[in-house]
């Protein structure tokens, strides 16, 4: 019998190294697991984290933009208001030289003896000499 109760124990042994090569095996594949896990996690992470400063970069970008668009659409309407006041004051200052044109020929016209009547053609004022006649 103890031939057979050393090949039970041999046997027991040798199933007892195989339980703990696997359990050994087991806890190695749980560790390996757990590590991929976490560097998955951590990959993940380092995704989101470069995920928002890319929505923050896009988002400082088009404000930049809307910034910029402001920036340029008051300078084009200062510029706008700018070039109307020149023009308002460009056709005053041509209303001007008319006006003194018009008072300088009426004095010369006068002067020679003749009266000024103002006559409107095709919205345009026309002076007329008529000899005077006292």
């Amino acid at each position: 019998m103890s031939g057979r109760k050393d090949y039970n124990t041999e046997y027991n042994r040798q199933l007892q190294k195989q339980l703990e090569e696997a359990e050994r095996k087991r806890l190695a594949a749980i560790e390996e697991a757990r590590r991929l896990e976490q560097q998955r996690l951590a990959e993940e992470r380092r995704l989101a984290a470069l995920a928002e400063a890319e929505r923050l970069q896009k988002q400082k970008l088009m404000a930049n933009a809307e910034e910029e668009r402001l920036k340029l659409l008051a300078l084009a309407n200062k510029q706008i208001k700018e070039a109307e006041a020149e023009k308002e004051q460009l056709e005053q200052e041509r209303l001007n030289f008319i006006s003194q044109q018009k008072t300088a020929i009426i004095a010369k016209a006068k002067a020679e003896g003749y009266d000024v009547l103002e006559k409107v053609v095709n919205n345009r004022v026309k002076l007329v000499l008529v000899r005077a006649s006292y």
